[in-house]
């Protein structure tokens, strides 16, 4: 028979088992993939961006590489073959328009093309790209874009009290569905076949304006607190149930414009 501290040892574990750990793992949201971003430490949006790996537990951001490319802004990753994208979105910070393909290990840029300055981008499970343009060279375009051209096909507008002024794109393959998100919190759906979207409220954010959001295989949902020199840097997650309440995890340390989840199953190239 054990002894009594051994027994009251395995019944503690036991508990801990049943009660800690699934709590815990509802509050993270950890994805089998990694959760990648855009940004910069500064929050100027005329700064060279880097990529980061963020921890999905604790937000911690890992430097992977320097793009020494400043005005991007979109960032996405094709599922069906694992590459990086991202896109010039500032007419402020960039001549360039259109979207580049980074390298992931090494951060080097190399442009595509394509005409309009886009600041989220989106990839839906078959690799097509969608990209969302920045407000004031049309508020609330959604294009459809040729991933190897660059070339814009114009699929909706979201209405102009939309808001979706500082907006991103993201695909939840969970339920096939893309979304665009407002800078204040607003979310849309947006049909892929007829370009009609529909509002489906607000997010309750943990801090007054978000960017960067993407969704993990099993629907869950990031969100990256708004990038600007005055705002933060809050990592938080949301559950498939409840995408309008999210959980702020901790501060990333870094000024995220976008972010993008590579989910697992899928190709992968590991930071160097």
């Amino acid at each position: 028979m054990k002894p009594l501290s051994s027994r009251f040892r395995s019944a503690f574990l036991v508990l801990f088992s049943f009660f800690v750990i699934p709590f815990g793992n509802v509050l993270a949201q950890q994805g089998q993939g990694d959760l990648w971003a855009l940004g910069n430490t500064s929050g100027a949006g005329g700064d060279p961006m880097s990529i980061y790996l963020l921890d999905q537990t604790t937000a911690a951001s890992t430097l992977v590489a320097s793009t020494s490319t400043a005005g991007l802004r979109g960032l996405a990753i094709d599922p069906t073959t694992g590459q990086m994208y991202s896109s010039y979105g500032s007419p402020n910070n960039t001549p360039n328009t259109g979207i580049v393909e980074i390298d992931k290990a090494t951060g080097a840029v190399t442009a595509i093309g394509g005409t309009k300055y886009i600041v989220g981008l989106a990839f839906d499970s078959a690799g097509q790209l969608y990209g969302v343009e920045n407000a004031g060279r049309g508020e609330g375009n959604i294009y459809t874009i040729d991933k190897t051209t660059g070339a814009e096909s114009f699929l909706a507008t979201v209405s102009a009290d939309s808001n979706p002024y500082g907006s991103d794109l993201a695909f939840d393959s969970s339920t096939q569905t893309l979304y665009l998100k407002g800078w204040p919190g607003g979310l849309w759906s947006v049909n892929t076949s007829t370009g009609d979207s529909t509002f489906l409220g607000l997010i309750n954010l943990p801090y007054s304006t978000s960017k960067g959001f993407d969704f993990t295989e099993s629907g869950d949902m990031f969100l990256h607190e708004h990038p600007c020199s005055t705002c933060g840097d809050g990592l938080s997650s949301a559950t498939s149930a409840d995408i309008f309440n999210p959980m702020n995890i901790a501060s990333s340390g870094v000024r995220v414009w976008s972010l993008a989840y590579h989910g697992v199953g899928l190709e992968k190239v590991d930071p160097v």
